[in-house]
């Protein structure tokens, strides 16, 4: 299952901490917190490759009130069918 994370950017009257409380009851949304830097708001969505419900939230996500820009970054893991870890 594949994570969806979002870097979301509010406009300027709007308070972070409301968008991410909206976000808190949306399908798939594993995790959401406002945060300080380039962002105003990073959320995580889980089960990106289950079907269109994910894609569905994403839309819901950019029509939240005070949502300006959305940046979505897929997780990418590779798969290893030989049961090796590279990492060990």
């Amino acid at each position: 299952m594949k994570n969806l994370y979002l870097l979301i950017d509010l406009d300027t009257t709007s308070r972070a901490h409301r968008v991410a409380e909206a976000l808190r009851h949306k399908p798939n949304v594993r995790f959401v917190d406002p945060v300080s830097g380039p962002h105003d708001v990073i959320a995580v969505l889980e089960g990106w490759d289950n079907g269109g419900q994910c894609f569905r939230t994403l839309m819901d996500i950019q029509q939240i009130e005070g949502v300006r820009y959305v940046t979505a970054c897929y997780a990418i893991r590779p798969q290893f069918d030989n049961g090796n870890n590279p990492e060990e």
